[in-house]
């Protein structure tokens, strides 16, 4: 299943269930700005055109829970963590430059933002343009 900003919302419902699910690999690829992230049933999440990632990795919740997924959400425009921060770095690089063709994070704002929770209380936050949920 192909996600993208235009039924992002899916990831909120029961198609794109992932809830227990226990984590085997989360993967950045840095020059092909993708994660992949595997699940043991085999399920695999792959975000492509990723402009952002925020991570914690402090297990409040126990060490031990580490690797179950609690949910896997789309994050609303009011709960946005990373987004709001490139569109405004962008904006000023705009204003001072007048140009943005260099950069990844286009004008045209085709980007969303997802959480992946985990039983220990960490979170992935990951903005990309599209996911590829199999």
């Amino acid at each position: 299943m192909i996600i993208n900003k235009n039924n992002a919302t899916i990831i909120n419902s029961k198609e794109v269930y992932i809830h227990d699910s226990t984590l085997t690999s989360a993967i950045y690829d840095f020059v092909d700005r993708k994660v992949r992230i595997e699940l043991f049933d085999g399920t695999t999440i792959v975000f492509h055109n990723v402009v952002g990632v925020k991570s914690d990795s402090c297990a409040f919740w126990g060490k031990q829970l580490r690797q179950f997924v609690i949910d896997f959400e789309y994050v609303f425009d009011k709960d946005l963590k990373i987004l709001p921060e490139l569109y405004h770095i962008r904006d000023d690089i705009i204003s001072q430059k007048g140009d943005i063709s260099d950069t990844y994070l286009t004008a045209d704002d085709s980007f969303f933002e997802s959480s992946l929770i985990l039983c220990s209380g960490e979170r992935l936050n990951i903005a990309c343009e599209w996911i590829e949920f199999d």
